[in-house]
């Protein structure tokens, strides 16, 4: 039966390799949120600064 042993190394491999590259995917992932949440921010405060020049103005 070593064709088992065989099919079932080739199995774990698969699986490791699937493992890894969903990991790095979610992680690409993350960061993308994290850029887009910088990006929402600085947005924020760039409008906030706006309005608060347009008051202090008036």
């Amino acid at each position: 039966m070593p064709w088992q042993h065989q099919r079932l190394a080739l199995i774990d491999t698969i699986a490791l390799w699937r493992a890894e590259f969903y990991r790095q995917h979610i992680g690409l992932l993350q960061q993308s949120l994290i850029g887009r949440q910088h990006g929402v921010v600085l947005l924020r405060l760039a409008f906030t600064w706006h309005q608060f020049q347009r008051v202090a103005g008036q």
